[in-house]
This record gives structure tokens, sequence and C-alpha cells, in this order.
């Protein structure tokens, strides 16, 4: 990971606390993913989008720090796809992967799906995940 992103990560997350082992991974998800999610709060499909980046970023994260790399250069080769501009999608990519490293890292659980619909109260979010100290 460089570590630009890393120090950048390190600034903008210092003071926030990170959760509790009483809280759901739905709730751990939110919390982690929540500043990109913000960006495109207002399109479901987007928000759709995002949280599956999210969690390939999640889960990517919990590979060997020396692994992380080669896997993140297979994963935007995926997705770019989908994004128009490479260079964001790496931009958003290494934040998340910085955020999961720095603020997540007690956290080892391999998210397999995340669902994300329209509910009254705002998005809900319904996250299935595999506890890997288990």
């Amino acid at each position: 990971m460089p570590k630009r992103y890393v120090n950048k990560a390190k600034k903008k997350l210092k003071g926030k606390s990170i959760p509790d082992n009483s809280i759901t991974m739905a709730d751990v998800f939110k919390e982690y993913a929540m500043p990109v999610l913000l960006e495109v709060e207002d399109d479901l499909n987007a928000v759709r989008f995002v949280a599956l980046v999210a969690l390939g970023c999640w889960n990517l994260a919990l590979f060997p720090e020396d692994q992380i790399e080669n896997h993140k250069q297979e994963f935007l080769n995926e997705i770019v796809k989908d994004v128009d501009d490479y260079l964001i999608a790496e931009k958003m990519v290494n934040y998340l992967i910085s955020r999961k490293l720095f603020l997540f890292d007690d956290y080892k659980h391999l998210i397999i799906d995340v669902e994300i619909y329209p509910h009254e109260e705002g998005w809900q979010r319904v996250v299935t995940g595999l506890d890997l100290n288990s």
C-alpha cells in the first residue's frame, strides 16, 4: 500500500473510534463504507455498486500485506469496466483498503454479500460474513 494513502487515511480517521464487538457486521460495514456511500446516496444503483466495491476492498485488506497490491490490480481491472475513470476507481480502492487496515483491522470477517435496499429511514443493509477467527 503506498505510504501516502496510509498517511492520508490516518489523518482523516484520527480520533474516530472503531466499533466495539457488540455491534453487528452490518453496522461495522456501514461505518466502514459510509464516506464513499455518502457521495452517491441519491442513486440506488450507484449505492449498490459502491457497496460492492467496498466489500471487495474489505476482503482485499484481509490478504497478507505483501499480496494486497497484486490482488488490488486484478480487482481494479474488473471494476474499471463499470467506472469511467481508472484513477478515480484506484483512489477509492486505495482509500477503502487503508480505512479497513487502520480502523477496522480487528474485524477478521470475510464479507460474502452486501444487499442494499431503500427503507423509509434511509438505506438498509444486509451484510453476510464469515468470521475467519472461528
